[in-house]
């Protein structure tokens, strides 16, 4: 699927993820101080002329070598590059957790489309094409 959009709905899917959050906001009095220096969030790595976003679903077994609570595990890959999201393993997250930040939108998801491409919901390729 290719889906083209703007920077502004790239940055505003990145932080409805939670990606690249800083411990520090950016205020005009810390703006030279070395913690927000080297701040993660960044809109010129972030979200450059050709920046992207995809996701990938995986259907895995549970309780098997990674110890997995979903059966479903989704692989966000900013930039061709596995995105870090503190409530995600290893680069991977829970459906439960991709359900919840992005709420109604996935709440309409058929995850066994391959069954039947007909029911594929709405939500998948608006979600899966940011």
């Amino acid at each position: 699927m290719i889906t083209f959009t703007d920077t502004p709905m790239l940055l505003a899917t990145l932080s409805a993820l939670g990606a690249r959050q800083d411990s520090a906001p950016l205020t005009g009095d810390n703006y030279r101080t070395p913690l927000v220096q080297a701040r993660r969030w960044t809109t010129s790595t972030m979200a450059p002329f050709n920046g992207n976003l995809a996701a990938v679903l995986y259907k895995c077994t549970p309780n098997g070598n990674f110890q997995i609570n979903d059966q479903y595990q989704v692989l966000f890959l900013e930039n061709e590059k596995p995105m870090y999201i503190e409530e995600c393993r290893v680069a991977l997250c829970d459906w439960s957790f991709v359900k919840h930040k992005f709420g109604e939108m996935v709440g309409k998801c058929d995850l066994e489309f391959c069954n039947g491409a007909a029911r594929l919901a709405f939500g998948v390729s608006l979600v899966l094409g940011l």
